[in-house]
C-alpha cells in the first residue's frame, strides 16, 4: 500500500519536472534559432551594404549626369 502511494507520488512529481525540462529546452533551441537567424541576417545585411553603396552612388552619377546632359543640350 505504502509503495503504491510512493509510486503514484513519484509519477506526480516527476511529471511535471520533466514538463520544466521540455519547457526549457524548447526555449533554448527558440533563443538559439532566432539568434542564428538573427546573425545570418547581420552577416547578409553586412555583405550587402557595400553593393547597395556602389548601386546608389551608380544611381547617383546617372541622375546627375542625366541633369548635366539636359543642361549641355539647352545652352547647346
Amino acid at each position: 500500500m505504502k509503495n503504491e502511494e510512493k509510486n503514484r507520488k513519484q509519477q506526480l512529481t516527476s511529471l511535471p519536472i520533466s514538463i520544466n525540462i521540455l519547457k526549457v529546452a524548447l526555449m533554448v533551441a527558440g533563443v538559439y534559432y532566432l539568434g542564428v537567424k538573427f546573425l545570418f541576417a547581420i552577416l547578409l545585411w553586412w555583405a550587402v551594404r557595400p553593393l547597395l553603396r556602389v548601386f546608389f552612388l551608380t544611381l547617383k552619377i546617372l541622375f546627375w549626369g542625366v541633369i548635366t546632359l539636359f543642361i549641355l543640350y539647352a545652352i547647346i
